[in-house]
């Protein structure tokens, strides 16, 4: 399968959902925001995909401090969901110098993201955590981490341990889109999963 990012606001409202669905793109990972600091078009997205027939899942950034902050976080995204047809994971993205800069370390940011993908995989939703591989292997220890792996890096190179979700490139087109999309390819039929 291969889907598409929606993760900047300047689209909505220019994207044809229909074109995109009829352009192989089978599922698309909406930008939901930050907590208490909503994409101010992620209702428009999701229902614009959802009624064009494409099967969605949530990307949400997180910056919590502490595992409860970032269980509050799951807990907010949640609240936000229970109103769509979420059928592809909501996904962690926690890639933020600000973390780094507050001093937290790779075991804080590992327990932080594990209790987020917890409290989501407990109330019945697949979790991934979305990182660079950057990311995913000096600042998290993903061996830890008993969930699904967004894999961000562009070019051929895709393998990394539990790595379900691809993103090859932030510069693909897709038609119904005006200018470049992050293309991302799944390698789970998650559908299957809900």
């Amino acid at each position: 399968n291969i889907g598409s990012l929606i993760n900047d606001g300047r689209l909505a409202g220019m994207i044809d959902w229909k074109q995109v669905a009829v352009s192989q793109i089978s599922f698309a990972m909406v930008r939901l925001g930050y907590y208490d600091d909503p994409d101010p078009y992620f209702k428009e997205n999701m229902t614009g995909a959802q009624k064009a027939g494409i099967d969605t899942g949530v990307c949400f950034y997180g910056d919590a401090h502490d595992v409860e902050s970032a269980r509050r976080e799951a807990r907010y995204v949640l609240d936000i969901v229970k109103e769509y047809r979420v059928s592809y994971p909501i996904a962690y993205d926690v890639e933020s110098e600000e973390l780094l800069e507050s001093g937290l370390t790779k075991d804080q940011i590992t327990e932080q993201v594990g209790a987020f993908c917890k409290v989501i995989e407990d109330a019945g939703y697949k979790a991934v955590i979305f990182g660079s591989n950057d990311w995913l292997t000096k600042h998290m220890d993903t061996k830890e981490l008993p969930y699904d792996i967004w894999y961000s890096r562009y070019g051929l190179a895709n393998s990394f341990e539990n790595r379900t979700l691809w993103r090859c490139t932030d510069r693909g087109r897709v038609e119904g889109i005006e200018g470049d999309v992050c293309l991302d390819f799944a390698f789970e039929d998650y559908r299957k999963t809900f």
